[in-house]
């Protein structure tokens, strides 16, 4: 039986392959065409600004590398120019900057400030102009005009502005996406499987997971994991070196932590 999920698993992309796990940098050097004014005009100095709200000294000093700020800099700022890639318009920049000056000013990242960082939220998903409209085929989110609320949906991978249909509505549309709680069958929006109920094609309900064939309950806070969607807050924390970790309700930068191999 087929479904049609929404938006792309994030986890899948980009967290998955490890977002703070640091890119190797080349170097990426600011424009020296920006206009002063606006310093997020060009995506170097965007990024540049991520850098500078990313490495405060906080962070510097969980990840224990307080002197370590032009380093953080540099893995931050080249990892900020491969999510935002050459489709990038500064109309929601600064709005964007200031969420992750303040999502990394704790040094703690919960699951809805990884998600922004993964440019998958508000403000940081309508960073994008990309040159595909209405029903063009797409690879990401970055293909499609966001800021005329396109996103990249559907079995098809095609660019469109979803619209949200209820539970028994039909679905074949390429612009539909079922409500929570709902998926599309291919015609209809019908609800998820509940637990303990036999899971295959079919997705569980969202607080479930499908594991030997059954819908079954989410790993706790707390309890040993291997990656983010088997836990009930998203978020399995690994140390560095290892290939399996503990739930947890937000990822807690510190020494041992993978998330700060790109924070250095």
């Amino acid at each position: 039986m087929l479904f049609k999920p929404g938006a792309k698993d994030f986890f899948g992309g980009v967290l998955g392959v490890g977002l703070f796990i640091g890119a190797v940098a080349l170097g990426a050097c600011s424009s020296s065409t920006e206009d002063p004014e606006n310093p997020y005009e060009t995506r170097e100095g965007f990024c540049g600004a991520w850098a500078k709200a990313a490495c405060n000294e906080k962070v510097l000093s969980s990840c224990g590398n307080p002197d370590g700020k032009e380093g953080c800099r540099a893995n931050q700022e080249a990892t900020c120019l491969g999510l935002v890639g050459e489709t990038y318009v500064d109309e929601h920049a600064e709005g964007c900057i200031e969420a992750v000056e303040k999502a990394y000013s704790d040094a703690k990242l919960t699951l809805a400030e990884v998600k922004l960082l993964a440019l998958a939220t508000a403000p940081c998903d309508r960073l994008f102009k990309g040159a595909r409209n209405k029903g063009q085929s797409c690879a990401s989110h970055q293909d499609c005009d966001t800021l005329k609320g396109f996103r990249c949906i559907g079995e098809q991978s095609t660019c469109q502005v979803p619209v949200e249909v209820a539970g028994g509505g039909r679905c074949s549309a390429a612009d539909a996406q079922c409500a929570a709680g709902f998926y599309c069958n291919g015609q209809n929006c019908v609800a998820r499987v509940p637990l303990n109920q036999a899971c295959l094609s079919e997705p569980c309900e969202e607080a479930l997971i499908c594991h030997a064939g059954t819908c079954s309950p989410r790993t706790a806070d707390f309890a040993s994991c291997t990656e983010h969607e088997q836990c009930a807050s998203g978020l399995c924390d690994i140390p560095a070196g290892s290939t399996s970790g503990i739930c947890v309700p937000r990822l807690d930068l510190g020494i041992t932590s993978q998330t700060c191999a790109g924070l250095r």
